[in-house]
């Protein structure tokens, strides 16, 4: 797959350049509570953010990364009250698991994908940063059970996210991302 072209250098564009390259995204997006929305490229890649936002950010990361988990609490919050809620940013997350060293974030990835089917990426990538220590030592079943507990926790259908965590598509989606990433020198 090719890399986007708002991945080259310089992704600060006008609403016209981003209306030209078909960033208007249509289709499953919300509003939050929050004023922001979250939503979804036609590939199905998460956004936050509106998508016409001059500043594009790609964000290729690893649910099980510490340091992940430090960017999405500590500098994720002031990127959206700053930037993303007043329209200047969007923020395209790209799954990027580093499975070689955590072991496993790439079901973390499955989940969170899965998530955003029922439209709650947003919520599970959330809910999975918040309780890394939780799952990220868990292994098989008792893993997989976790998952699916936080998805009936955020009011998901358990059943559907188990069995869309298990599809090809959900795999292919994944693997695109990190080609993405590979491709763009991450």
């Amino acid at each position: 797959p090719a890399v986007p072209p708002t991945l080259e250098p310089g992704a600060v564009r006008t609403a016209a350049e981003n209306e030209a390259e078909g960033r208007v995204f249509p289709g499953r997006s919300v509003i939050g509570p929050d004023g922001i929305r979250r939503g979804f490229t036609p590939d199905g890649t998460p956004y936050m953010g509106e998508p016409t936002a001059p500043i594009v950010v790609f964000e290729f990361s690893d649910f099980q990364c510490p340091y992940c988990q430090q960017y999405v609490q500590k500098i994720e919050p002031t990127l959206k009250e700053k930037y993303i809620a007043s329209g200047e940013m969007v923020m395209i997350y790209k799954n990027y698991p580093l499975n070689d060293i955590h072991t496993n974030a790439l079901q973390a990835a499955y989940a969170a994908q899965c998530a955003g089917e029922q439209n709650a990426f947003w919520a599970m990538h959330d809910r999975l940063f918040e309780s890394q220590a939780g799952w990220q030592d868990l292994t098989g079943d008792a893993l997989q059970a976790e998952l699916l507990s936080y998805a009936t926790d955020l009011g998901l259908d358990a059943s559907a996210l188990d069995t869309c965590m298990d599809s090809d598509a959900v795999a292919e989606k994944v693997r695109t991302d990190m080609q993405q990433g590979q491709q763009a020198g991450i």
